[in-house]
């Protein structure tokens, strides 16, 4: 059974590759940026791994586990990588500053926080989502992406109901990044541990819709996947402990959900078909 899970791996690996492939093609990667890139990658998250695991750090040990000479380590060895984490927090401060009773008016839209100084609301909400964060750091870039803006009372209040990132390409791809670390491990148990209730995977896919019907297609999707998002995000909010914690329940478990979606829509596409004789 190993070994055909080996197999199927491999498999999996050069199927998640293709795209990775075509995406380097179309903008003009080498093999000599996509191995260094893979070199790094492989060496900033074997550390990073090994340090969650309580484990010692060094160069030899990432290198026998990850098949790289010593000397190629040491390259990669003080470069910690990218950090995303940012995307993450940014998406649950706002989710939740939408959809908890606590951060919302009485008709049910959230409410406008002050935010000047550690004894703001909004500091207080950042803090209560993630100790760790900046809440001064996480307000202005909330208000240079376009997702806050700031009253006429001086408080500041959401314009979007999730994070989304404007005129920010490499933000896209971070959030692409934290996509896939959840994606891809949905995937695997489903193909590899076959739960009782799998993870959810649909795809839909119209390959010969009119083009005239290209933008209303697109905005039905739009608005229909977020009105679906929303729903999806009411109804785990009423499970979450990260604002109010019982008492007493410092240790209580907690689970994790992921839901995304996505649309690509596509146009100018032409369909040929062989008249019939």
């Amino acid at each position: 059974m190993k070994g055909g899970i080996t197999r199927v791996a491999r498999q999996a690996l050069r199927a998640m590759l293709r795209p990775v492939v075509k995406f380097c093609i179309e903008h003009s990667i080498t093999i000599q940026e996509i191995e260094e890139l893979v070199r790094s990658e492989l060496v900033n998250i074997t550390k990073q791994q090994l340090k969650e695991r309580g484990a010692k750090v060094s160069i030899a040990k990432v290198a026998a586990l990850i098949g790289l000479h010593r000397r190629e380590v040491s390259r990669f060895f003080k470069n910690e990588g990218e950090d995303f984490s940012r995307i993450g927090i940014s998406s649950r401060v706002i989710s939740t500053w939408i959809y908890d009773q606590a951060y919302r008016t009485s008709s049910g839209s959230p409410r406008e926080l002050s935010f000047d100084g550690s004894s703001s609301e909004f500091h207080r909400l950042v803090k209560s989502v993630a100790p760790e964060a900046s809440p001064k750091g996480l307000l202005e870039h909330f208000l240079t992406c376009g997702i806050l803006t700031k009253t006429d009372s001086n408080k500041v209040i959401p314009v979007k109901s999730g994070y989304a990132p404007d005129n920010e390409p490499a933000e896209f791809f971070k959030m692409l990044e934290l996509d896939l670390d959840e994606i891809i491990p949905a995937i695997s148990e489903n193909a590899f541990r076959t739960p009782q209730n799998p993870n959810l995977h649909h795809t839909t896919e119209y390959t010969e819709l009119n083009a005239k019907h290209y933008e209303e297609v697109r905005g039905w999707l739009l608005d229909q996947g977020s009105t679906f998002h929303n729903t999806v995000r009411q109804y785990l909010a009423k499970f979450d402990t990260s604002v109010e914690r019982q008492p007493g329940k410092t240790n209580q478990k907690t689970m994790k959900v992921f839901f995304t979606t996505v649309s690509h829509t596509k146009r100018d596409l032409v369909t040929s078909k062989k008249e019939e004789e």
